[in-house]
């Protein structure tokens, strides 16, 4: 299986979006034009989602509440797991993650807008204000599948 080990913020969600109203059941919207972005590449690498961002936190780790809140803004995949929490430790997260799952993981990438200092063949770090549809960014997420 492929995974994306996904942080919302500054990925698929910008610095643009968290100044918009939240909506009834859920926070600010994503990004459109990363929503376009990140479906593109869901389609060409198959790959399905684990969430390491803070916002799984928010939501309790309820896959059913992720799901609405993905659908909500137009991903075509839902969450399939999260990491684990180490008290917002995310690359001890990630690792803890990988380590119990790898014998299910064919390949993987992570998204953060954080600078990772883990798995730096499989990081691709997005900034805050253009999130995924940054220069070059999809191309590099799409290589780490290749």
């Amino acid at each position: 299986m492929n995974i994306i080990i996904l942080d919302i913020d500054g990925v698929i969600a910008t610095e643009e979006c968290s100044q918009k109203p939240n909506h009834e059941l859920f926070a600010y919207p994503f990004d459109k034009d990363c929503v376009a972005i990140f479906n593109e590449i869901l389609l060409k690498t198959n790959a399905e989602i684990v969430l390491s961002s803070d916002w799984r936190l928010m939501y309790n780790n309820d896959i059913i509440l992720l799901d609405e809140l993905f659908k909500h803004n137009g991903v075509i995949k839902s969450p399939r797991d999260v990491t684990p929490n180490f008290g917002r430790n995310r690359e001890k997260e990630i690792a803890s993650y990988l380590e119990k799952n790898i014998d299910k993981i064919n390949k993987f990438v992570i998204l953060d807008d954080a600078d990772l200092k883990i798995f730096p063949n499989n990081f691709v770090r997005c900034n805050i204000i253009e999130g995924i549809k940054g220069l070059g960014i999809k191309e590099k997420v799409e290589n780490c599948f290749c």
